[in-house]
């Protein structure tokens, strides 16, 4: 899946109305049938057991890769999702 981790432009983000949510702060949230993911506001996501957070941009799409299940945020947010995977 073609990205730019700056996240500028990534045409291809679509988002899925049944797997787009509101997410906890520090709570697992299931990606095992996600492939993209962007949120409300700007976040810190864990992926996974990572001891390192990725900061993430509000309204920017990160791609999540089929060996990640499960990621977490630092904050509460609405997470728009993309299904696919």
């Amino acid at each position: 899946m073609p990205a730019s981790i700056t996240g500028r432009v990534q045409p291809w983000f679509t988002i899925n109305e049944a797997l787009s949510d509101s997410v906890t702060a520090s709570t697992n949230i299931d990606v095992s049938n996600i492939s993209a993911v962007a949120f409300s506001v700007d976040v810190e996501v864990t992926i996974g057991s990572l001891s390192t957070a990725f900061p993430l941009t509000a309204g920017t799409p990160l791609g999540i890769d089929s060996s990640t299940e499960k990621i977490q945020t630092d904050v509460d947010a609405f997470m728009f999702a993309m299904g696919g995977r």
